[in-house]
């Protein structure tokens, strides 16, 4: 996340005093960003403080709002269940505001996904696991922070339980951050469920809770390629763009990029990692929520790019503008001393938009 400041927050889920995740902040600019790690996760006391912070940070006002996907309370065997959290980098103080336990009025287990904040001042977000009996397959929710006298607010939307012929027809596992198309309705992926059993792409009303199954992937081959979307949506134009970390068109289960069109319906398979090999330099298994900057798309794969993980970025502005085919374009992420990298998150924007 991006303070007014210019400074850059973020998280790790591991790590850290108690290896159970940190927070952390790049200050400066450019090549003189200085490095902070600001909070250690899990050194509070009675499993209160959460740990595994495994989604982004939000920035609301004067405070940055996360989720862990453990910790919060001792059920789970004193692991818990996930936690929602509030960090005032100006007093260094990390809040635990709310905590899963998998009871009535908590649902849910183990949030992954990064929240979405809405004009009408609710966070929106899912957890990857439970929900109603007797089979629950995740939830969406909404939780709205504490107001001067006014308590804070947590509603269970919509869940994914709809269990039938072997498989979750409606998904399950929805470990992506919502994405706003507007109209009332969030979009998201499941990353297992369908008639597959290879993901989902589903949206549900902010209003009612009612979710919808959308489309079914079919993994490797079949009408809509690709599978294990563990990546969110991204708004680009008049379209939704994401991609898939395993299925392919062919035979080689690399991943997929898609984009879908939520009005008309229409899915079309644009990349097929699977088409240049698991040792092209363009990397494969795309993991990471794209992200939509000046025309272009980018986004990281996890594996790939001789041995490490790769950036891309996707020109969708030709097609657009004159019916060409959009570009792949590629960049390499390494560590120190030229180890690769395996990157898993996504990109963000600097100050400036470079």
């Amino acid at each position: 996340a991006q303070r007014a400041d210019g400074s850059l927050w973020g998280l790790t889920a591991t790590g850290g005093s108690d290896n159970r995740g940190t927070l952390f902040s790049l200050s400066g600019s450019g090549r003189n960003r200085t490095h902070s790690v600001n909070w250690h996760m899990g050194l509070r006391p009675l499993a209160s403080d959460g740990s595994l912070p495994s989604a982004g940070l939000v920035s609301d006002g004067s405070l940055l709002y996360g989720i862990t996907e453990t910790g919060g309370s001792l059920v789970n065997n004193g692991n818990g269940y996930g936690t929602i959290y509030s960090y005032n980098p100006f007093t260094n103080v990390k809040t635990t505001l709310f905590a899963f336990t998998g009871q009535p009025g908590a649902l849910g287990h183990w949030p992954r996904a990064t929240l979405l904040r809405r004009p009408d001042g609710w966070f929106y977000g899912t957890t990857s696991a439970g929900g109603q009996a007797p089979f629950p397959g995740g939830t969406v929710f909404k939780w709205k922070p504490a107001a001067g006298s006014t308590p804070q607010q947590f509603v269970t939307l919509g869940q994914f339980n709809r269990y039938a012929n072997g498989a979750y027809l409606a998904g399950t596992m929805p470990e992506s951050a919502l994405c706003d198309f507007g109209h009332g309705w969030l979009y998201g992926t499941t990353k297992e469920g369908g008639v597959g059993n290879r993901g989902t792409i589903y949206r549900v009303s902010g209003v009612t809770g009612e979710v919808q199954s959308i489309v079914a992937f079919s993994g490797t081959g079949g009408a809509v390629p690709g599978g294990e979307p563990v990546a969110g949506l991204t708004k680009h134009g008049s379209l939704l763009w994401g991609v898939t970390t395993a299925g392919s068109a062919g035979s080689g289960n690399l991943g997929t990029l898609f984009s879908f069109d939520p009005v008309s319906g229409a899915f079309i398979s644009r990349f097929d990692f699977a088409s240049l090999g698991p040792n092209s330099i363009f990397g494969y298994s795309p993991w990471s929520t794209l992200l939509s900057h000046n025309g272009l798309l980018y986004g990281t794969c996890k594996f790939g790019a001789s041995g490490g993980g790769a950036g891309l970025r996707r020109d969708v502005r030709r097609r657009d503008a004159h019916g060409a085919a959009p570009r792949l374009g590629l960049w390499t992420q390494r560590r120190a001393h030229g180890a690769r990298s395996r990157p898993a998150s996504s990109v963000g924007l600097p100050a400036g938009g470079g």
